[in-house]
């Protein structure tokens, strides 16, 4: 995980993919995947793991 701007922009990379988030306060975040477009993503907690949509991140992540 690199975080660009605390908690409005980070990116992870998995297997060469870049899946890059951004969020601007409302509430809401977008995910894009590589070059495809942006999609909106619900985020939730699930076995110790945050997750945005279907990817989800376990380890210390920075949340503010």
């Amino acid at each position: 995980m690199v975080v660009e701007q605390l908690g409005r922009h980070w990116y992870l990379e998995l297997d060469g993919q870049r899946l890059e988030f951004r969020h601007n306060g409302d509430g809401r975040i977008r995910m894009r995947r590589d070059a495809a477009g942006w999609q909106e993503v619900d985020s939730h907690w699930e076995d110790e793991s945050l997750c945005w949509g279907q990817v989800c991140a376990k380890g210390e992540i920075p949340l503010d």
